[in-house]
């Protein structure tokens, strides 16, 4: 956010020529030229920031709540601080959706904490059952809505 703020500042002459055709360069300013203007209306900012705070303290509860009914005592802080490490790994562009690249972390972080494999590693494929079978409810509601609905959805804005 504070690159963000002086993102208009930074001279347009250090990304013209081949810097201005990269794909990766254009979007980066973008994202910059989108927050600084989000930046000017707080409040809406403020709200985005809020749902991702209780975005990730549900992503955590459900990570202890099922190591609870698994008999695992591991505190909450370390649910806290590992599931956003988690996240953050998982939304690396190594796997199909992070898959493997998470349930491996996530038994590596409760090996550090002497937590068994197999009990780290039933947190976690119960976590990925619960996304599947959320995304499985999400795709059956979709396709059993309405062709209006599904227009005003996929439509982009003009």
């Amino acid at each position: 956010m504070v690159l963000a703020v002086f993102w208009r500042k930074i001279p347009t002459r250090l990304f013209q020529g081949t810097w201005a055709k990269n794909k990766m360069i254009v979007k980066v300013l973008e994202t910059g030229i989108s927050m600084s203007r989000s930046m000017a209306r707080p409040r809406t900012m403020t709200e985005a920031i809020s749902f991702g705070i209780l975005f990730w303290i549900t992503n955590c509860l459900n990570y202890y709540e099922f190591a609870i009914a698994l008999g695992l005592h591991v505190p909450l802080t370390f649910y806290l601080i590992a599931v956003p490490f988690v996240g953050m790994v998982g939304a690396l562009p190594i796997s199909i959706s992070g898959f493997g690249v998470r349930e491996n972390l996530v038994v590596y972080l409760y090996s550090t904490i002497h937590v068994p494999t197999t009990a780290a590693l039933a947190v976690v494929l119960l976590m990925d059952m619960q996304r599947l079978f959320f995304g499985g409810l999400g795709g059956l509601l979709f396709l059993t809505m309405g062709d209006k609905a599904k227009s005003t959805q996929t439509s982009t804005p003009s």
